[in-house]
């Protein structure tokens, strides 16, 4: 029943997107010659306000698309999370099926988020093959004992705006080539 609610919701997101692919895609593409008609305020469109709120109608404030950029940021996200949460329903139901992990169990001892770092570089290398990004995350996280309350697209974008994107990573690296150069010296 759960997940055909979720898939219900995500059809109600994609009909909205269908019906407007060709605002969604000026918007995306990052032009801007149609601006001064959608985001100027001061400039009503009542025919591009009939599918938004019109009683928010409020020409000092809004603009004619201001609420369709925000209902596609928004749609955005929950899209993310609903397909994050039809994964985890799919990778629960193979869990029950049979058990894939080992008897001994390892707890990961550093932060949530250095190992979410570490997920996003096994799947932007494709290390486990074409596995959605949430299951391999549910999946690393039950293998390593890790409750993940965390949102990984959240963190993900977190980690864009960082200074050096992946610390954690660089950091593994420059041990494991600090291990290797003392081999090298005691042998």
């Amino acid at each position: 029943m759960l997940r055909e609610y979720l898939k219900a919701e995500l059809e109600t997101i994609d009909k909205y997107t269908i019906k407007r692919l060709d605002f969604i895609r000026y918007y995306r593409s990052g032009a801007t010659y149609l601006d001064s008609s959608y985001f100027l305020r001061g400039k009503t469109d009542i025919e591009q306000y009939l599918e938004t709120f019109f009683h928010e109608l409020d020409p000092l404030f809004t603009t004619n698309s201001d609420f369709r950029v925000a209902k596609i940021l928004a749609n955005d996200r929950l899209s993310d999370y609903l397909k994050g949460e039809l994964m985890l329903l799919d990778s629960q139901n193979k869990q029950t099926c049979n058990s894939p992990f080992p008897e001994t169990r390892l707890t990961w001892q550093d932060s949530k988020a250095r190992l979410l770092e570490v997920i996003y570089g096994w799947d932007s290398k494709k290390s486990f093959g074409n596995v959605p990004l949430m299951q391999l995350a549910h999946y690393i996280t039950n293998v390593f004992n890790v409750k993940m309350d965390m949102n990984p697209f959240r963190t993900f974008s977190d980690m864009k705006i960082r200074n050096n994107p992946t610390p954690w990573i660089d950091s593994l690296k420059e041990a494991l080539l600090k291990r290797m150069q003392q081999w090298k010296r005691n042998k």
